[in-house]
């Protein structure tokens, strides 16, 4: 039986930890694979890195090195994640090599439509708050002075890494199936989760669901369904 690679990109100040419990809920075809971000996790001891160009090069060479000719694979990113699954497509389209043939990216408004609002240079007591009104799933680690001093330079520095991210407006990923997954109470407008069509050639669809920026807590059985149905047709 053929398989499929789903390399899972994290949200800002998350770890690959986040989708260890996925396995369950995916299909026996599809091969989960969490990847670590440096500063975090299993990578935890290394420097962080708040530039998404210098990111995107670290994973490249780590998610390549676990393709081999002819596999099935795509990305799956979350939030920061969503942007690393669209610029890593990127790298893979410019470096020539194989291609992801599905995408799937949540929670993630176009790269264009990035605020001008900075969180990652606010003071402290405000960056917090600013965190905890999107719905974070780490208040009980912000809320903790001890974890908070280890958590907060990470997410600093991947609000950093997204914040100051530039992409050129139009330069598309040429090919393979995209899914725009959001909250429908998420805090960027659904005008700013459809500009995503201008960075894609092919057809994209786009999925709404109940809940905020971490609506994924609540939907999980939905998002799994669409990402097993999706790969089905590649794994038969």
């Amino acid at each position: 039986m053929k398989s499929f690679k789903l390399f899972c990109f994290p949200f800002a100040g998350g770890s690959s930890e986040y989708y260890r419990g996925w396995f369950r809920e995916l299909n026996k075809d599809v091969e989960l694979i969490p990847v670590e971000i440096a500063g975090r996790g299993k990578r935890f001891g290394e420097k962080l890195q708040n530039n998404l160009k210098d990111m995107v090069d670290d994973i490249f060479l780590k998610v390549k090195d676990q393709i081999s000719p002819g596999d099935h694979f795509g990305f799956f990113g979350h939030s920061m994640g969503g942007l690393l699954s669209y610029n890593l497509a990127l790298k893979f389209q410019e470096e020539q090599f194989s291609f992801p043939e599905k995408i799937f990216i949540s929670s993630t408004a176009a790269p264009d439509t990035i605020r001008q609002l900075k969180y990652h240079t606010l003071p402290e007591d405000a960056f917090i708050t600013s965190i905890k009104k999107m719905g974070s799933l780490n208040t009980e680690v912000l809320d903790n002075k001890d974890m908070r001093d280890v958590f907060i330079p990470i997410l600093r520095s991947d609000f950093q890494a997204v914040e100051t991210c530039k992409v050129e407006l139009g330069k598309k990923v040429k090919s393979a199936e995209v899914h725009i997954m959001y909250g429908k109470q998420d805090k960027f407008s659904e005008e700013e989760v459809l500009r995503w069509q201008y960075y894609f050639e092919n057809r994209i669809s786009f999925h709404a669901y109940d809940g905020d920026h971490f609506y994924i807590e609540h939907n999980l059985d939905s998002i799994t369904e669409l990402i097993n149905k999706s790969i089905s047709v590649l794994v038969k």
